[in-house]
């Protein structure tokens, strides 16, 4: 269900596309597609059709934004505002688009991940326009072992206290420049977008996420994207 927020804070939803797919066994994963559609295609329609996304920014390598601007007329992505050049780490493409973002708020999302639901954009939306910032997650399904040498187990932390984040994850953005400029060199180091706010001290929302959004690393990801993009049909 696409339903609108009320809010005057707009939001841009920033997609990160600038990736170099290297466990996609030689295969830009972006242009990849599922049931006939390129997978960054799927990603920015699911914020095109999403009635409390205002605008689209994709973050892309030089090499692929030609092709980028393409689909997107094809497939008349109207939000689409900019592509933005990326950076050398994702955290400096990611920065990128924020930067040139118009809106109080931004949704920053793996452009890999084709199967993201409305209800999920708008459960983690709302949850950052009341809270400052918000993603999405799900519980983790394995055990999980801890080693630092990838030999021996150190310890098994507790399942129920584990979670495994999908985005987009949605934030202040004026907090969350304002984060990045006060961690510095920190920064760099994150592994997803929510670390900012993390490492200073901010809260974040934790809303419920879908097993079925996936991010599409490897050939096989593909395949089981098209099982359950299937079962929506």
């Amino acid at each position: 269900m696409n339903v609108k927020v009320s809010s005057t804070s707009t939001v841009s939803a920033v997609i990160a596309a600038a990736g170099s797919s290297y466990r996609m066994k030689g295969k830009d994963k972006l242009f990849s597609e599922i049931q006939g559609t390129p997978i960054i295609v799927l990603s920015a329609l699911a914020f095109e059709q999403n009635e409390n996304i205002d605008e689209i920014i994709i973050v892309s390598s030089a090499q692929k934004i030609d092709e980028i601007k393409e689909l997107a007329k094809k497939h008349n992505i109207t939000k689409l505002s900019q592509i933005i050049l990326g950076g050398k780490t994702r955290h400096e493409s990611v920065l990128n688009g924020v930067k040139a973002s118009k809106g109080g708020f931004v949704a920053i999302h793996d452009g890999a991940r084709p199967l993201i639901s409305q209800k999920v954009i708008n459960k983690a939306v709302f949850a950052a326009k009341e809270f400052g910032a918000a993603i999405p997650a799900v519980n983790a399904k394995d055990t999980i072992k801890l080693s630092h040498d990838g030999e021996n187990i150190e310890s098994t932390p507790d399942r129920s206290f584990l979670f495994n984040a999908q985005t987009p994850q949605v934030f202040n953005r004026n907090v969350y420049l304002k984060c990045v400029e006060r961690l510095g060199i920190k920064a760099q180091a994150v592994t997803d977008d929510s670390m900012i706010f993390e490492l200073c001290s901010k809260k974040v929302k934790l809303v419920k996420g879908d097993y079925k959004n996936i991010k599409i690393t490897t050939p096989e990801d593909l395949m089981i994207a098209e099982v359950f993009l299937k079962s929506d049909l």
